[in-house]
């Protein structure tokens, strides 16, 4: 998919979806934070489809399509309920993100039940603290490089972290793809856990290294390419 323009009006949305429909464009209409991206499937659409919405964007009066309007039948009845299923409002869901966030909330419960030992043990990016060659690691168990991120030591912890994660993650699998947000979070958890153990040792965990990566995605995105539809203010910065 590629993103044509980023509107703030529901109507002017709305028509330009009709119309492009009328030209046969598959297309989308994406909302967030009462905005409406416009999003087509081919990027030899991303010129036509720009010039169409400028073209309504300077009718303020909304006039009858330029485009001639498909004849009515009993298919146009579904029209408007297409046009809405177009349109994704509100809460959308984020497979990914939200099993990150589960799993992260299970492990915490978890941690305070007789299997907490068994779970620190084989979550811990190492369980030899004057070591600094990463044995268990070395033997194969390579997913310590990345679960010390599901690790929280108190309430505060987990719930700051997953709220973030929360916001972070679902705002780049929907802009983007889950394959993307997987790889930036396997690849930030890896760096940060062995940046960590390199400087403390192995008894750390938490989400933090991947939500500050994340942010920082997000923030590099909206200062250097406006055409991403990220924002970040300044004052979060």
């Amino acid at each position: 998919m590629h993103r044509a323009d980023v509107l703030d009006d529901h109507q002017l949305a709305d028509r330009v979806s009709r119309d492009l429909s009328q030209l046969g464009f598959d297309h989308q209409v994406r909302e967030y934070d009462g905005r409406f991206e416009i999003w087509v499937c081919d990027e030899s659409m991303l010129a036509r489809t720009r010039q169409l919405i400028e073209a309504l964007r300077q009718d303020r009066e909304y006039p009858p399509s330029p485009f001639p309007k498909e004849p009515r039948d009993r298919n146009e009845v579904a029209a408007p309920r297409r046009r809405q299923a177009r349109i994704l409002r509100g809460f959308q869901f984020a497979p990914l993100t939200l099993s990150l966030v589960a799993l992260g909330v299970l492990v915490y419960v978890l941690s305070f039940t007789p299997y907490q030992e068994g779970i620190f043990s084989n979550l811990l990016i190492s369980n030899q603290a004057s070591n600094r060659h990463l044995p268990e690691i070395s033997q194969g168990q390579l997913w310590r490089l990345v679960t010390p991120i599901f690790l929280h030591f108190h309430i505060l912890h987990i719930l700051f972290n997953m709220l973030w994660l929360y916001q972070l993650g679902t705002l780049i699998e929907h802009k983007e793809s889950t394959h993307l947000l997987l790889f930036q979070v396997a690849s930030i958890a890896v760096g940060s856990n062995l940046a960590q153990w390199w400087i403390s040792g192995p008894g750390f965990g938490g989400m933090s290294g991947v939500v500050y990566g994340l942010f920082g995605y997000l923030w590099i995105r909206s200062r250097y390419d406006p055409w991403s539809g990220y924002y970040v203010h300044s004052g979060v910065v």
